[in-house]
């Protein structure tokens, strides 16, 4: 009866947090990135440098709170994971339209392909909409540094990122 029962809360402890848990670690060159914000978070910045040696980017996310308070009801399904991009290639993810925004990232590096998949964490709340939004276009130069911080009320509601095989980095927009 005991195994039975560690193996049960086990489980259902496990569903609630994600094998990578609620982390914003910088990752190693072509390793492994994963960022994702604790329930009622957002990702508050987004920074990045390149390297030409290792044709990869690192990347380091950080979380805030979202003003007004973003209550989440059920931390078993509070956020959804987008599709990942294709190698070499445009990547979309447009939140606006289902009044969605940004709590964590996670890809993977391609040696073959000197690219990363991305797939991203997104929410919606009923507490509030997204509107007033601005593309900021080309917010990185290729093989330079992305460095993005939000005000206490904005989130990430789109990106899009163009993977350029010559330099083996992506421009982003933001």
């Amino acid at each position: 009866i005991f195994c039975l029962l560690f193996v049960c809360v086990y489980l259902s402890l496990a569903h609630a947090v994600p094998k990578d848990g609620y982390t914003c670690d910088t990752n190693n060159w072509d390793g492994h990135q994963w960022c994702l914000c604790k329930p009622g978070e957002r990702v508050a910045s987004i920074h990045s440098e390149h390297s030409n040696h290792n044709e990869d980017r690192k990347w380091t996310l950080t979380c805030g709170a979202v003003q007004p308070e973003f209550i989440v009801e059920n931390e078993n399904s509070w956020y959804e994971v987008t599709s990942p991009n294709g190698w070499d290639g445009e990547l979309w993810w447009q939140g606006t339209p289902e009044n969605k925004f940004l709590v964590g990232m996670t890809s993977e590096h391609d040696n073959h392909h000197e690219d990363r998949q991305f797939r991203f964490f997104t929410v919606y709340s009923d507490n509030w909409y997204v509107t007033d939004c601005i593309w900021h276009t080309a917010v990185n130069n290729l093989d330079g540094v992305l460095d993005w911080t939000l005000g206490a009320d904005e989130v990430f509601a789109g990106l899009h990122s163009i993977h350029h095989n010559h330099q083996e980095d992506r421009i982003w927009d933001l």
